[in-house]
């Protein structure tokens, strides 16, 4: 397998979405002399922004994994993982040394590459034989100390 690529598009969608919506609804508070409200749709509007931006992709080989999106770049070799926890809904967290690469859940991944994607992540955590343990906290971590600088 040279190379995996599954696209967070409805991640983008989502983001977008709320940028929309909340802008409308900002503009009618502020027309409507409803200014606090539209503070906080404008509130609303911007984390919709950063969810679109940060909506980009993951990459898979048999080297690693790395995300990109505007906001920046994310890898972890598979040799660095010593650990791994998953939540309820799904997501996936990577553990090696002071690294933390969260994988969001499959059910956001592109279904024409879900199969395929479970499985390869699944024999490299098997090959190494880890085993992710349920946590509650998985869904709220994020990543750290995978930036790439370029």
């Amino acid at each position: 397998m040279p190379q995996l690529r599954i696209d967070m598009h409805s991640y983008r969608w989502v983001g977008y979405g709320t940028v929309a919506f909340f802008s409308v609804c900002c503009v009618g508070a502020a027309a409507s002399a409803q200014y606090w409200p539209s503070v906080v749709f404008a509130i609303f509007a911007f984390v919709g922004l950063y969810i679109g931006l940060g909506a980009g992709s993951f990459t898979a080989n048999s080297e690693g994994i790395a995300y990109e999106s505007r906001l920046g770049k994310w890898r972890i070799l598979w040799t660095e993982i010593t650990s791994a926890e998953h939540s309820t809904l799904g997501t996936l967290v990577l553990r090696g040394g002071n690294k933390r690469f969260v994988l969001t859940p499959p059910t956001w991944w592109p279904r024409s590459v879900r199969p395929e994607a479970i499985r390869f992540v699944s024999e490299q955590l098997t090959g190494r034989r880890i085993t992710p343990q349920l946590s509650k906290t998985a869904d709220y971590q994020r990543m750290k100390n995978t930036r790439v600088v370029s």
